[in-house]
């Protein structure tokens, strides 16, 4: 005797593919939940609540806070309640910029001293990095301090075999 088999039918087949795609979909949607609620972590950070020029000393005042999530670089920026006392801007700082740890200094580690330099030749402005340069632009300059070894004078090319001539370092 043979046993006659069952045909499932095909609305039981379509109905659990329904579940599982709607399971699927709330499971996807739990998740994104999950992850943006994880990162959706705000401080409050300093911004310039005025244009402040470099070198010019902080205060309290010259700053507002804002309420901002800035990710993996939040301890780059200054925080409300951060602000060292007595120290400067190295850079200037437009109205509503995020204020960088970096930017400031104060007297113990940095010994900058501003130096005005005045041609007297006009600046061409046409080509060359030189037309970027305006009128009370600020550049960073690096120095070294002369040594009394080196010789800043232009001696005449000598023939082959005479004695070379000394020269003096300027100061």
């Amino acid at each position: 005797m043979t046993t006659s088999r069952k045909l499932k039918s095909p609305y039981l087949a379509r109905r659990k593919n329904v579940f599982l795609a709607i399971g699927l979909v709330a499971l996807s949607v739990a998740g994104v939940w999950v992850a943006i609620e994880g990162n959706n972590r705000t401080d409050e950070f300093l911004v310039s609540a005025q244009a402040l020029p470099a070198g010019s000393s902080v205060t309290d005042s010259m700053f507002e806070p804002i309420s901002a999530n800035l990710g993996l670089s939040s301890d780059q920026y200054l925080r409300v309640g951060e602000l060292p006392m007595g120290s400067y801007l190295l850079g200037p700082v437009v109205p509503g910029q995020l204020i960088i740890k970096s930017m400031l200094a104060s007297d113990i580690i940095d010994a900058r001293v501003p130096l005005v330099i005045t041609s007297k030749m006009p600046l061409p402005t046409a080509l060359g990095p030189v037309a970027r340069l305006i009128y009370g632009s600020q550049r960073n300059l690096r120095t070294t301090p002369l040594r009394r070894h080196m010789c800043w004078c232009s001696a005449p090319k000598l023939p082959k075999f005479s004695k070379p001539q000394a020269c003096s370092p300027r100061m």
